[in-house]
């Protein structure tokens, strides 16, 4: 949904901002964990920079039914964690190969699936 179509709507920033949703860009991953891996923030995150073995770690507090769009425009493969004690498609991490966007949705309070683009 695009923001600028609900402002001029009359719509205030702030709810328009929870109704479309936030972008970051220009982001960086880090760590090699999940312990030190980025910190997902926005509700699509746009990472240009990706050093070898790098990751994020998606949000644990949110609702399930939580879409989260990751896009790797870094020089490498970035890896993308559960939160603490959770799985992405049933397992530890997923990588997402470089030039490549995703969406990751939230199932339960456990569990993310990753739709993987190509």
């Amino acid at each position: 949904m695009n923001p600028n179509k609900l402002l001029a709507a009359g719509i205030p920033v702030g709810s328009a901002k929870a109704i479309a949703g936030d972008i970051g860009t220009g982001l960086t991953a880090a760590g090699s964990t999940a312990a030190d891996a980025y910190a997902i923030a926005h509700d699509v995150n746009v990472f240009g920079t990706v050093a070898s073995s790098t990751g994020a770690i998606l949000p644990a507090n949110v609702p399930a039914g939580t879409a989260v769009i990751i896009q790797n425009g870094g020089a490498n493969a970035l890896t993308v964690y559960p939160h603490d004690g959770g799985t992405v498609n049933g397992g530890a991490s997923e990588s997402l190969d470089t030039t490549t966007a995703s969406e990751f949705r939230r199932v339960s309070s456990s569990a993310w699936i990753a739709i993987l683009g190509a």
